[in-house]
C-alpha cells in the first residue's frame, strides 16, 4: 500500500528501518518503529505546515515513478538473465 499511497501523491509515514530507506529513498516521512509518539509527532507536523505536507507529497509522486510495472520488470528481466 505505501507505493500506491505514494503513486497516488499521497504523503506517507512509514518506519525508519534499512529496508524502508533503501526502497523508499526521500518519497516518505519516516519515523522509529514501535514509536507512537514519534507517528504523532509526524502527523502534526504535516498537519500544521502546508508547505512540508506539500514537498512530502511531491517526493511521494516522484519517487513512486520508479515502482511503474516497465521499470520493475526490466530490472527483474535484466537479473534473470544475469543469473
Amino acid at each position: 500500500k505505501v507505493y500506491q499511497s505514494m503513486a497516488a501523491g499521497c504523503a506517507v509515514i512509514t518506519s525508519d528501518t534499512p529496508p524502508q530507506r533503501r526502497a523508499l529513498g526521500n518519497g516518505v516521512v519516516y519515523v522509529a518503529p514501535n514509536n507512537p509518539q514519534a507517528l504523532a509527532d509526524a502527523i502534526a507536523s504535516l498537519i500544521s505546515s502546508p508547505n512540508i505536507l506539500a514537498r512530502k507529497q511531491s517526493d511521494a509522486a516522484k519517487n513512486a515513478q520508479r515502482f511503474t510495472s516497465d521499470i520493475i520488470t526490466r530490472e527483474l528481466s535484466q537479473w534473470i538473465k544475469e543469473h
